[in-house]
C-alpha cells in the first residue's frame, strides 16, 4: 500500500473497512466529471516511479478541478483531489478541499477527524486540538449507543483510537488497537490492527515510506 493511500486509510478508512461511513456512493454523477475523475486518477497511478512526478499530478488536479466545477457535489472527485495534494504535499490545499469534502458529508465523524489532521499538517496545531476534542466527544457519543454487532463499529472504534493518539493519550489509543487485535476474529481485519499498533504518531499524520504494488487501493470509479 503506498503512503497516502495508507494515510487516508488511516484517518477515515475509506479503503481498508468495506463498511466505513465514507464508502456512501453517491447516487448520481455527471458522466463527464466522472470521465474527468477516472483520467486525473489513471494519471496518478501512472506518475509513480516516473521523474518530475509533481507535474503529472498537477495535471491529474487541474482534472479534478474540472470534473469538481461541473458536478460541485460529487464526493469521489473532491476525496481524489485531497489525496494528490497530500501527495504533492500542498498541506494547506489539502486543508481547504478536506473542508468541502466535510461539507459534502457533515455528519460523518471520520471526516471531521480528517479535517483535524488536515489542519495539523497545514501547522496550525490549535485548530487541531480542537476537532480532535469535538471529534472524539462525537465518537464516544456514537459508539455509546452502537451495537457491538454493527457492521461500523469496529471502524469507529479505529477512529476513537486513532483521536485519542491525535490527542497525546497514546496508551489509552494503542491499547484500543490491542483490544481490537485480540478480539478480532476475522483474518482480514487482524492484520491491520496489528499494523496500527505498529505506528507512530507521526505515521498516522503523514504516512509510513512510500512503496508502491500493483494492489494499492487507487479509486478509480464512482
Amino acid at each position: 500500500m503506498n503512503k497516502v493511500s495508507l494515510l487516508i486509510l488511516l484517518l477515515i478508512f475509506c479503503y481498508g473497512c468495506s463498511h466505513s461511513q465514507v464508502t456512501q456512493v453517491q447516487a448520481k454523477v455527471n458522466p463527464e466529471a466522472l470521465k474527468l475523475n477516472n483520467q486525473a486518477m489513471q494519471l496518478y497511478a501512472n506518475s509513480l516511479g516516473i521523474n518530475d512526478r509533481n507535474k503529472t499530478l498537477e495535471q491529474a488536479v487541474n482534472l479534478l478541478n474540472k470534473a469538481v466545477k461541473i458536478d460541485s457535489g460529487y464526493f469521489r472527485a473532491n476525496w481524489n483531489k485531497c489525496l494528490i495534494q497530500n501527495t504533492m504535499k500542498q498541506y494547506d490545499s489539502a486543508l481547504v478541499t478536506s473542508k468541502q469534502i466535510l461539507k459534502l458529508r457533515p455528519k460523518n465523524v471520520d471526516i471531521q477527524l480528517m479535517v483535524g489532521t488536515a489542519y495539523e499538517r497545514a501547522g496550525d496545531t490549535v485548530s487541531a486540538a480542537k476537532y480532535y476534542t469535538s471529534t472524539l466527544l462525537t465518537y464516544n457519543n456514537i459508539l455509546d449507543t452502537m451495537s457491538i454487532k454493527n457492521e461500523a463499529y469496529k471502524t469507529l472504534k479505529v477512529g476513537k483510537a486513532i483521536t485519542l493518539i491525535m490527542l497525546h493519550q497514546d496508551k489509552k489509543g494503542y491499547d484500543m488497537f490491542k483490544e481490537l487485535y485480540t478480539t478480532e476474529t476475522d483474518p482480514n481485519y487482524k492484520p491491520m490492527y496489528q499494523n496500527f499498533i505498529g505506528l507512530t504518531r507521526h505515521d498516522f499524520l503523514y504516512g509510513p515510506e512510500e512503496k508502491v504494488t500493483s494492489e494499492d487501493p487507487i479509486p478509480i470509479t464512482h
